[in-house]
């Protein structure tokens, strides 16, 4: 959960760094690292607790999950790109499936492992705050900025 800042971060400067370091060329695929972050950032959370799955022995709920991430995820992009859509919707579009399936994959352990829903809601609300908190301290600081 304490990696979401860094995520935030990521996300926040991906253009201008890349920009930066690789050169204007490469400042597409800031706008990539920006919409990736949040999953990456919910990847990080959830891979050491699917791992719970296959300890109570729930291997099928993983599979379901996963079958269900998969179908939606070559839906939803072939679709946006069936539709004319660019790569940086059908990214978008990969993004929020991709949340969806962490955020099922997380609330699937609490379930199936028999952790209090409370608790959930209270790691979510504290990754939502400290996310949000990073995101708005951003916006302060690089509002007042010479380059914006």
């Amino acid at each position: 959960i304490c990696t979401a800042p860094l995520f935030i971060v990521v996300g926040w400067f991906a253009r201008d760094a890349l920009t930066f370091l690789m050169g204007q060329r490469w400042r597409e695929a800031g706008l990539y690292a920006c919409t990736l972050a949040i999953p990456a950032s919910l990847q990080v959370l959830s891979g050491p607790v699917e791992r719970m799955l296959d300890i109570v022995s729930r291997q099928k709920v993983t599979l379901v999950i996963e079958i269900s991430y998969s179908v939606m995820t070559l839906s939803v992009v072939g679709f946006g790109l069936a539709g004319g859509k660019g790569a940086p919707f059908c990214i978008s579009l990969f993004a929020v499936v991709t949340v969806l399936y962490h955020i099922a994959l997380i609330s699937a352990v609490y379930l199936c492992c028999g952790f209090p829903v409370r608790d959930l809601g209270k790691v979510a609300l504290f990754y939502l705050a400290l996310a949000g908190g990073t995101a708005l301290a951003l916006f302060a600081v690089t509002r007042h900025t010479p380059w914006n």
